[in-house]
């Protein structure tokens, strides 16, 4: 089970299939990117979320797509999620060839410090993404599918949020891990 009681069942057919063309999307986006294998990881991060069609709640509801169901391969064959839907269908997604491409994943909550937000709990968490460090150059991004968009019908698409090193989307993309032994923390502008 992940996040939201989200499940995905590995011996589903539809779950199976959907594996299958991404694995055929990332052997081709390797097999271009040379042999910069750091470059390789992160074309095949981005191959896998190009095979979602999965669109974020917050860009709109449509009624057609599933966005009450706990069956991962329904959410990302034609799901609607919000950003614990969407990093849980891309952990399921990113999992069965982390061995493989040399990727750690981490599930990671926090807050999104945008414009609205003047301060953060170290509690309660406001946003999720996932935190993946890729081996052997132990590169540690984020990847963001709430804040990228969606490639299929979503209002924006800004794939840099898949790939993001850490430190940056931390300093200057506002993200902020929640570190539940820190109290009073605040959003300091300006800096």
């Amino acid at each position: 089970a992940l996040e939201d009681g989200v499940r995905a069942v590995w011996s589903n057919t539809l779950l199976k299939a959907r594996l299958c063309e991404m694995a055929c999307a990332i052997g081709q986006a390797v097999s271009r990117a040379g042999e910069d294998w750091a470059q390789a990881q992160r074309q095949a991060v981005l191959a896998v979320r190009r095979h979602l069609n999965v669109t974020c709640l917050y860009d709109g509801v449509d009624r057609h797509r599933f966005a009450r169901s706990s069956e991962v391969e329904k959410l990302m064959t034609y799901g609607c999620c919000h950003c614990h839907g969407l990093t849980a269908v891309m952990a399921a997604s990113l999992a069965p060839f982390s061995d493989l491409l040399g990727l750690d994943l981490r599930y990671t909550g926090g807050f999104h410090a945008s414009r609205d937000v003047e301060e953060v709990s170290n509690v309660v968490e406001g946003h999720q993404w996932l935190e993946v460090t890729l081996r052997p150059s132990l590169e540690t991004m984020v990847c963001d599918l709430t804040l990228a968009g969606c490639p299929v019908d979503g209002r924006s698409w800004n794939p840099k949020w898949l790939t993001m090193p850490l430190v940056e989307a931390f300093e200057q993309g506002g993200l902020y891990g929640n570190g539940r032994c820190i109290a009073g923390s605040s959003v300091e502008r300006g800096v």
